[in-house]
């Protein structure tokens, strides 16, 4: 069965679309493989991680996103405040996106369920999300290019990541922005960020005209989405994995050996459960 509600975009391209997801997963199913049998052999990254299997390191990374220290961004948080602020605009924002886009995939697959009232939030849910992760997106940028400490962009694909999410972000707007300036509907209102961006385009532009462009804008941004996928396990973004499993394993550990909360980095934790260990056992009696 094909997808009858992709607007605007022909059965031809769909199916490009779909065997890209292929490749896409492909590529980044072998990174994350690799990517966790070095995590469970006590390399790259905290050493909490080590002996764990591959797959339960999987089901970590995935369930452990939506803890409440990861989605609060507590770690970053303790740093620094604005950080904290843009991580949460930038990773909950991102699970938002991205499991908005897997509700539109299933809802064009048949299951037709994003419909008035429905879609009305749903669409103004990711506008609003949308746009806090662009602010996201640029303020990391502009920090990569103005921070003195240029190690953490020391691999230029880091950098390039950034990019790719930010133009990610921004052909999504101009998909919706072009569908609404040639579709007109009456509920454009609840897609209030697509809507802005649809104003920028001239007027003097045919609707008939920019109907023609929207499929090759649409494949640019699923394009771009599915590059991003298949980047991830080879960039240090990887990490974004690695750190909710040890976030919520380090609270473990921190409540285990009576740590301050305030506590919640694994290093901070590791150190102060050597030292208490190396003190020397007080005598008993007398």
């Amino acid at each position: 069965m094909m997808p009858t509600s992709f607007w605007g975009v022909p059965a031809g391209m769909i199916y490009m679309f779909y065997l890209a997801v292929g490749f896409s997963l492909a590529i980044c199913l072998s990174g994350l493989i690799s990517t966790f049998y070095n995590w469970s052999n006590g390399r790259d990254t905290d050493d909490v991680l080590y002996g764990k299997k591959n797959f339960n390191l999987l089901l970590l990374s995935i369930f452990k996103t939506f803890s409440t220290d990861v989605l609060k961004g507590k770690r970053v948080f303790l740093r620094n405040k604005t950080r904290g602020i843009m991580f949460i605009f930038l990773v909950p924002g991102f699970l938002v996106l991205f499991i908005g886009t897997i509700m539109r995939s299933i809802d064009a697959w048949g299951f037709h369920f994003l419909k008035d009232f429905i879609w009305k939030i749903f669409s103004f849910t990711l506008d609003i999300t949308g746009l806090m992760f662009i602010i996201a997106m640029i303020y990391y940028i502009a920090r990569s290019h103005t921070t003195p400490d240029k190690k953490q962009f020391r691999v230029k694909i880091d950098l390039i990541v950034l990019y790719i999410l930010l133009a990610i972000a921004f052909t999504g707007f101009f998909v919706e922005a072009i569908r609404l300036y040639v579709a007109r509907p009456g509920d454009a209102i609840w897609s209030p960020i697509g809507l802005l961006f649809s104003v920028l385009i001239p007027g003097s532009v045919s609707q008939d005209a920019m109907g023609r462009i929207y499929p090759l804008v649409w494949f640019i941004h699923a394009m771009l989405s599915l590059s991003f996928i298949a980047m991830l396990p080879y960039t240090k973004y990887i990490h974004v994995f690695a750190t909710q499993i040890t976030t919520c394993l380090a609270g473990s550990s921190r409540n285990n050996n009576y740590i301050a909360k305030e506590w919640v980095c694994t290093e901070e934790i590791n150190k102060h459960i050597a030292l208490k260990q190396e003190q020397p056992t007080p005598p008993t009696g007398c």
